[in-house]
């Protein structure tokens, strides 16, 4: 005899968490919307671990916190088909971080590696007040050299963080893009990742990493390793799931969107934590409408009782898009549990489950997998 279970999909993986409140930071829209770079990233859910060192110590209450923000970009050949699009993300995060309200004080900085024998292995700009002036560093960068797979990335981070000037009690956040792993995996004695590793932890900087499309197996993994080894989070760029796709139930459940405005997100939301104290949570408007949704779908999660009939078991995959005052815009099936009585009842379940309260108070996708699962019973009768 089989009991039934219906689940929604665990959260998995990857790092990521990012605050909001009612008196956290916020981007303007239009300061994120100004220059969209055309790149799709997500970002999969999970608790968000705090650093052994806190993102700055500022007094209680302070609001004018200092932001010292830098971005690290492989620029080797193999970067060409997506430097550009990075390039205007960059640049559209920089302008949403001087908007932020209340405004950070907010200086950027600028470090652009390739390989060893090319022209440049490091090309880095210190950290400055003057936008112009990042802008101009970041315009000239160009995919050139490389030509193996892996990149030095731990000398990237290196050069980050030791050539820049941190202010005392700033937020510390540096945002890493590669397509491939490092040298040297972090596990390796002498590894230059593992030391960069270590020497961000101990100066309290978040790395966060955007893994761009085409990256190894080994360098995700490298790359979810040192964003979650600082509190951080790992982005991915990528379109998205394809319609009648199969899925492992496991697959974590994601909060999708424009890369920038990810990254917007995430940067206000670590400016709201250092703002109240140095080791609040870090976690999104959307991460939580993604669980507030979890929530009220396990609340009304029933099995099919034609489906428990038949045996049938799988996880259905859902894209939702839930607007600004939390109601539900469309749902649609991005990954087939195999049997159309489950997936019928995985979509019913979403249209039934709205309105909700959505704190990120703007349009949001959210990828989110129901689970179906037959289970023996208790002593396997």
């Amino acid at each position: 005899m089989n009991t039934h279970r219906a689940q929604v999909a665990p959260l998995a993986t990857a790092a990521l968490c990012f605050a909001f409140g009612a008196a956290t930071a916020q981007a303007p829209a239009s300061a994120v919307d100004r220059a969209p770079s055309g790149l799709r990233a997500s970002l999969a859910a999970r608790d968000y671990p705090s650093p052994d060192a806190p993102r700055g110590r500022p007094e209680p209450g302070v609001t004018d916190q200092d932001l010292d923000l830098v971005f690290v970009l492989d620029t080797t050949v193999s970067m060409k088909a997506s430097l550009g699009n990075l390039k205007a993300a960059v640049s559209a995060v920089a302008d949403a971080a001087a908007g932020l309200e209340p405004a950070p004080a907010l200086r950027l900085g600028l470090v652009l590696f390739r390989d060893p024998g090319d022209d440049y292995q490091i090309r880095a700009r210190p950290l400055t007040p003057d936008p112009e002036a990042f802008g101009a560093s970041l315009a000239m960068a160009e995919a050139a050299g490389g030509g193996d797979i892996p990149e030095d990335i731990g000398a990237a981070l290196l050069a980050a963080l030791r050539g820049m000037a941190w202010r005392p009690g700033s937020l510390r956040l540096v945002f890493l893009a590669t397509d491939a792993p490092p040298r040297a995996p972090l596990s390796a004695a002498g590894s230059s990742c593992a030391a960069a590793l270590e020497l961000a932890r101990s100066l309290g900087v978040g790395l966060y990493t955007v893994e761009a499309e085409g990256t190894p197996p080994a360098g995700g993994a490298a790359l979810e390793a040192l964003a979650s080894g600082t509190g951080a989070a790992r982005l991915v760029l990528g379109a998205g799931r394809t319609a009648g796709t199969r899925f492992d139930g496991a697959a974590p459940n994601l909060v999708r969107g424009p890369l920038e405005s990810l990254v917007v997100d995430l940067v206000a939301a670590e400016l709201a934590a250092a703002r109240r104290t140095a080791d609040a949570e870090r976690r999104s408007g959307a991460l939580r409408l993604l669980a507030d949704v979890e929530a009220r779908l396990l609340e009304r999660l029933v099995f099919p009782e034609a489906a428990r009939r038949r045996g049938v078991e799988g996880t259905s995959r859902l894209l939702l898009r839930v607007d600004a005052a939390g109601n539900l815009v469309s749902v649609k099936l991005v990954g087939a549990s195999g049997s159309a009585l489950l997936d019928g009842a995985a979509l019913d379940l979403a249209r039934a489950s709205f309105p909700i309260a959505n704190p990120a108070r703007r349009e949001t996708e959210l990828e989110i997998g129901v689970r179906y699962r037959l289970a023996p019973a208790p002593g396997g009768k």
